[in-house]
């Protein structure tokens, strides 16, 4: 068995609408995204099947991009979401929904093919995407990335300046280092019946400002953040501790499903909350 992903790109426009509330409603809703705006989109699917042992490919990639091809751009590149797609009439064309609306279509074709379609990641800008999946406790989530930039120490106070040396390196500088950070908070749940979103976003942006970024960005973790204190600033620590500090602050009815916090190109944590003894 094996998996293989595959990309395609569209571009298309759309407006966050409800036909039910007046211009004021939806401004108020939906503020800049209630005005007709466009997107460069780009979606990924990932599909597990057999390696065929003639050519040594699980799925020509050729066909899946017929695929592609024939269920996400022929419908949508170049197109009015809120006008030229009848399926998605009266629906307001969030992330959520062209989820919702692609995954049967495109999980048919592919277990026509005898194989089967693990997920797709739908990308509305690099930070900013849904993933798909079709069994498991989260099978839609919505992961919004965030950017901070902080100092800290790696030290553990009860041990010795040479034991510090050994275990964090030039991490363990008296006089600190820095990162820019990269932050995904990925929030799962049922989307609203009557919008098609997981959560509304501003909201969500409110709760990540205020319960975390404001703490951290441009700080020093070692000294400037409260929930910090006595906690060694490891990329693992920090992504358990911005758990237990954001989780019940999402904006309901959504909860929290995954943060992954990139440290550098080269590493990164990721916590989903399942063992609060990690």
């Amino acid at each position: 068995m094996a998996r293989i992903t595959r990309k395609t790109r569209f571009c298309a426009a759309h407006a966050f609408w409800l036909d039910g509330a007046d211009d004021a409603e939806n401004r108020r809703r939906f503020g800049l995204a209630a005005r007709r705006h466009g997107h460069n989109y780009e979606l990924e699917a990932a599909i597990d099947g057999p390696i065929d042992p003639q050519t040594g490919m699980a799925m020509n990639l050729r066909d899946l991009k017929a695929i592609l091809d024939e269920v996400v751009r022929a419908p949508l590149d170049f197109a009015d979401l809120n006008a030229d797609v009848p399926a998605l009439a009266g629906r307001l064309p969030s992330l959520e929904t062209l989820a919702d609306f692609l995954w049967p279509a495109l999980a048919q074709r592919v277990s026509a093919a005898g194989l089967t379609l693990a997920w797709i990641r739908l990308y509305e800008s690099e930070d900013l995407f849904v993933e798909r999946h079709p069994h498991s406790a989260a099978a839609l989530t919505l992961h919004r990335r965030y950017d901070f930039c902080a100092s800290h120490r790696l030290y553990n106070p009860s041990l010795s300046e040479a034991e510090n040396a050994r275990i964090f390196g030039k991490c363990a500088n008296p006089n600190g280092h820095g990162h820019n950070y990269e932050l995904t908070v990925a929030i799962a749940g049922e989307p609203d019946p009557q919008t098609g979103l997981l959560t509304d976003l501003p909201a969500l942006d409110d709760a990540v400002g205020e319960t975390l970024l404001r703490w951290v960005d441009h700080k020093d973790l070692n000294r400037d953040a409260p929930f910090l204190s006595g906690v060694i600033p490891t990329a693992e620590n920090l992504v358990v501790a911005f758990w237990r500090q954001l989780a019940p602050q999402i904006p309901p009815p959504a909860r929290l499903a995954r943060l992954r916090l990139l440290e550098t190109r080269n590493n990164f944590a990721e916590y989903a909350g399942e063992d609060e003894s990690v």
